[in-house]
C-alpha cells in the first residue's frame, strides 16, 4: 500500500514503464549509484542492480535524465563533490582528496567535467567556502 501511495503522490501511475524500467525500480537504481559513488561503478553493475542490459538501461535514462548513465554516474558525483567542496569541515581534505572520495580517479576529468557543471573550478568552489568560513569565526 506505501510504495502504491507514494507512486500516486508523485503523480507516476503505479508500472509506469520509463523505457523498459519501471519507473520506481529506475529510482532505486538511481538510489544505488548515489549510494555508491565513492566506489567504482561500471555500466555491468548498474545493468546487474537494474536487472536489465545495457540497452534498457540506455533507453530508461534517456528519457528521464537525457544522458547516459555513465554521464549520470559522473554528474552525481560531481555533485557529490560540489556538495563537500561547498561546506568543507576540518580534516575533509583539499579537493584531490574529495575527487578521489566520490569515485574520480582521473583529477584532470574530474577538474574539466566539474568545470562544465559547477562553471568554475573545484579549488575555487573550496577557496570560496574557506573564505566565508573563516569570515563566520571572525563575527
Amino acid at each position: 500500500m506505501a510504495l502504491w501511495a507514494a507512486a500516486l503522490s508523485a503523480g507516476v501511475p503505479l508500472g509506469h514503464r520509463v523505457g523498459t524500467l519501471a519507473t520506481e525500480h529506475l529510482r532505486r537504481v538511481e538510489d544505488w549509484i548515489d549510494a555508491h559513488l565513492g566506489t567504482p561503478i561500471a555500466l555491468g553493475r548498474i545493468c546487474s542492480v537494474a536487472g536489465v542490459g545495457e540497452r534498457a538501461l540506455q533507453k530508461a535514462f534517456l528519457p528521464r535524465h537525457g544522458r547516459s548513465p555513465m554521464r549520470y554516474v559522473a554528474e552525481r558525483r560531481v555533485l557529490a563533490a560540489h556538495r563537500h567542496l561547498s561546506r568543507p569541515v576540518d580534516g575533509s581534505g583539499g579537493v584531490t582528496k574529495v575527487a578521489l572520495s566520490v569515485g574520480f580517479d582521473h583529477l584532470g576529468r574530474f577538474a574539466v567535467l566539474y568545470r562544465q557543471i559547477v562553471g568554475e573550478s573545484p579549488s575555487s568552489t573550496l577557496r570560496k567556502a574557506l573564505g566565508a568560513a573563516a569570515a563566520n569565526v571572525l563575527q
